[in-house]
């Protein structure tokens, strides 16, 4: 069938097919509202999904930074007590060597008295 044209003289199973073709087409539309409502409730729920992954990330990424500065602050922290150590090292030989120089004086000392 081509084109159909209106007539005048439509005989009524005309227009039961169109009767059927125009609820076929409500039917339809229907379903489409339907199938509309349904994707926009799962938008809505993948939207909601992503603002709340975006919060989580955004924390995730504050809580790395904040760890990355308690890491640098440890390694400042390792520097001071390594140059404390040295400092330390140089102060026990510096002891050792004024206690052999007082032993020393100690000795002399004692070998003027007698």
């Amino acid at each position: 069938s081509g084109i159909s044209t209106p007539s005048l003289h439509q005989s009524p199973s005309d227009h039961f097919d169109l009767t059927l073709e125009v609820q076929d087409l409500k039917n339809e539309n229907k379903e489409l509202q339907r199938k509309i409502r349904k994707l926009t409730q799962e938008k809505s729920e993948h939207s909601h999904k992503m603002g709340s992954i975006s919060g989580k990330l955004m924390d995730v990424c504050s809580e790395n930074a904040a760890l990355q500065e308690t890491s640098n602050r440890i390694r400042e922290n390792e520097k001071v007590i390594n140059d404390l150590n040295t400092a330390k090292t140089g102060n026990e030989d510096e002891l050792v060597e004024l206690r052999n120089k007082v032993r020393n004086l100690n000795e002399e000392l004692r070998k003027a008295h007698e």
